[in-house]
This record gives C-alpha cells, structure tokens and sequence, in this order.
C-alpha cells in the first residue's frame, strides 16, 4: 500500500510500556479500536476492541499469531 494515510496510528502508544507491537496499527471510532495489519499487497483487520478492553493485553495477544 502506498504511504500511511492520516487515520492509522501505531499500536505502540496504546502499549502502555509493555513490549512494543511491531506493525500493527490502529484505527479509533466511536469507543472502539480497529486494530490493523498492513502489509505491500493488503491490510488486514486483526480485532475491533472496545476502549474499556485491557488494550495491551489483547494486542500483545494478536502479535504472536
């Protein structure tokens, strides 16, 4: 895909210090997190998380698979 557009942003901020999600993105709407690999052929949708959901833990969960 070319280029990163305005609405994606790096899971990493909602990491809270914990191990840093290499690659995974997310976008925001609503109270919930769209969480998003991207890749040169396709963007993947990994998980929709609500905003009260323990953020890190799920994400680190989606980063090993």
């Amino acid at each position: 895909m070319d280029g990163q557009t305005i609405w994606q942003r790096s899971c990493e901020v909602l990491m809270q210090g914990q191990p840093a999600a290499h690659g995974l993105l997310y976008y925001y709407e609503g109270s919930h997190y769209i969480i998003l690999r991207e890749t040169d052929e396709k963007l993947d949708v990994l998980d929709f998380l609500h905003e009260r959901s323990d953020l890190p833990k799920h994400i680190a969960s989606l980063e090993v698979r």
